[in-house]
């Protein structure tokens, strides 16, 4: 399951827009999971990405987050992890990539 939710913070009233993923991210959540980060890309708004209740991340969703972050770095938009759970990050650096999550 994927959910997106846009929250307002009291003190700046800066929007963020949260997207919890969990379960299995494979073929059958890649085209929600494309959806719900063009949504976010195009809000123009900071990400929080919370991948904590994520039990796996085929290479179709490894992919589409791949390019989710790499497009957010581009337009200057903050990604924050939220997740205690480091499945993506450990994957991303298993192959190679860990520096991408780095600012």
């Amino acid at each position: 399951m994927i959910e997106s939710t846009q929250k307002i913070n009291d003190q700046d009233s800066a929007i963020t827009t949260t997207i919890l993923c969990n379960g299995s991210l494979d073929i059958s959540s890649a085209s929600q999971l494309h959806e719900v980060l063009i949504d976010a890309i195009e809000s123009g708004h900071p990400v929080c990405l919370d991948l904590d209740e994520a039990t796996r991340i085929d290479t179709s969703c490894m992919q589409i987050l791949f390019s989710f972050i790499k497009e957010a770095k581009q337009k200057h938009i903050s990604i924050e992890s939220l997740s205690e759970n480091n499945l993506f990050t450990d994957t991303l650096k298993l192959i190679g990539l860990g520096d991408l999550l780095e600012s």
